[in-house]
This record gives structure tokens, sequence and C-alpha cells, in this order.
């Protein structure tokens, strides 16, 4: 990030934050204000975490981000969308080496992994505004515990509502990859190559270069996979 964008990244954040503080200044349990407040703390968290890698900091902001949410669902428990920030933190601390997990149990931080995989669950299925988010976080789950056949069953109708978003149907072929899916997996790229060059929106951004390797690596996968079958 350029220092102009960081500048405009932390004032658009504290703004926000000023405004949600004002009106919870006004009434403690306005939810619409807790709820902004959380997504605040959340998006620099995250900004932390990824960018800044001031990860102290990024657990202090995720955990400010958590208790607002927390409020806003015991305000009103109909806000599905509030359970987001909930089920990321228990499957994160839930998922933890044993000795982190005790390191976060002495400081009073727990978390619950199937516990957060089913809140995560009832927000893509119930929530609003952070639906989608949910459905890609689910996606990358499954993908990272090695469940491709889950991930598929959500990343096809998420691509039918994010048609430009080409990253979707790489990751469809990474998880056709993950089951020696041979001819799916390559129809999958086939597919991107012709919107890529039918300059399709979205996939403008992708290159050849990226396609190429993404294409060596799924044909590597899928050769290795097989090795290990026939083997």
């Amino acid at each position: 990030m350029s220092d102009a964008d960081r500048q405009q990244f932390t004032d658009a954040i504290g703004r926000a934050m000023d405004l949600a503080e004002s009106r919870l200044d006004d009434n403690p349990n306005d939810a619409a204000a807790l709820y902004s407040l959380g997504v605040s703390y959340g998006l620099r968290g995250n900004y932390n975490f990824a960018v800044r890698k001031a990860y102290l900091d990024a657990l202090h902001d995720m955990v400010s981000a958590r208790k607002c949410h927390n409020r806003v669902t015991r305000i009103d428990p109909a806000m599905v969308d509030a359970q987001l920030t909930q089920g990321v933190y228990d499957y994160v601390m839930g998922s933890l080496p044993m000795g982190w997990k005790m390191l976060g149990f002495l400081g009073g931080l727990q978390g619950n992994r199937a516990r957060g995989l089913a809140t995560l669950d009832r927000v893509a299925n119930q929530g609003n505004i952070n639906r989608v988010d949910a459905v890609i976080l689910l996606s990358a789950i499954y993908r990272r515990e090695h469940r491709p056949s889950e991930a598929l069953s959500i990343l096809k109708p998420l691509i039918q509502l994010l048609p430009r978003n080409y990253i979707l149907r790489l990751e469809l072929a990474e998880m056709y990859g993950d089951l020696s899916d041979h001819g799916a997996a390559l129809a999958v790229l086939d597919e991107v190559e012709q919107l890529r060059r039918a300059h399709a929106p979205g996939y403008e951004s992708l290159t050849v270069d990226l396609l190429a390797k993404e294409r060596e690596h799924i044909l590597t996968k899928l050769e290795r996979n097989g090795a290990s079958a026939g083997g």
C-alpha cells in the first residue's frame, strides 16, 4: 500500500469508529452502531494482520469485533450477520495447535472448531449482508481441511452469483484436481481461457502467465494423485 492509501484507510476506519461510538454514547444498545463498530474493528484487524504483520494488534482488534457482535446478537438475535465474526473466531481459536490453545485458555481466549463451522454455515444460509462472505470462508475452510466435495457444492452456486470473479473458477479447478477428476479440472481451465480471450468482464486482469502456472500446477497435482492411487 502507498502512504496515501494507508492514510485514507486508517482515516476512514477512524471516522467510522467515531460515528458508531457517538451513537453508542446516546444509546449503548444501538444494534446497528455496535454492528458497524465491530465491522470496523474487524477490517482494522485484517489490515494489522495481513499488511502491518502486527499480530498482537490484530488479535486485540478481532477480540473487540467479537465482543461488539456478541452484544448485537444478544440485543437482536435475528441479526444473523453479526454471527460471522463469532464463527471465524471460534473456528480459528479451535483450530490452533494444543500449545497455543492452552495459552489462549490462560488468556481467556477460547474457541470451538465445530461450533465455528456450524455458525458460518448458519450465516451462509440465513444471513443477508455477510452471506456471500460466509460462503467464501466456508469454501476456503473446506479446502484447508481436504474436503473438496463439500467445497464444490458451495463453489458452483457462488460462481453463478459472482461470474466476474475468475479466482472462484480457478478454485473450482483446484477442487476437481483434489478429487482426481482430470476431465472436469481441465474443462474448467479451458472455460476460463475462453472467457479471458473473449475479454469477459472481470477477466481483464487474468494474465496468460498466471493461467499457465495454474494449469501446470493442477496437471502436476493430477499426476501426483494418479500415481498415489496407482501405488
